[in-house]
């Protein structure tokens, strides 16, 4: 596989880990909210759940992601 490849990978993998991260993070909010009537709650709830994860992952794997493709670049084969 070669650079430029590699770096797409990464920044399509640290795309998934941001979305799945987010998405668990309101499905949980949605299942804690669902037997209120009010129209706000799921904000609320939203708002107090804390984030379990580290967003350090995504940025990590972003930053070599977008450094492997300007490396390809450089040194086109």
């Amino acid at each position: 596989m070669n650079k430029r490849a590699t770096g797409i990978f990464l920044i399509g993998f640290a795309l998934v880990l941001f979305v799945f991260r987010n998405a668990v993070t309101h499905i949980s909010a949605a299942v804690l909210a669902s037997n209120s009537s009010s129209t706000g709650f799921f904000k609320t709830v939203l708002e107090q759940i804390p984030s379990p994860y580290s967003r350090l992952p995504e940025i990590i794997l972003l930053i070599c992601g977008v450094t492997y493709i300007v490396w390809g670049e450089i040194n086109k084969e």
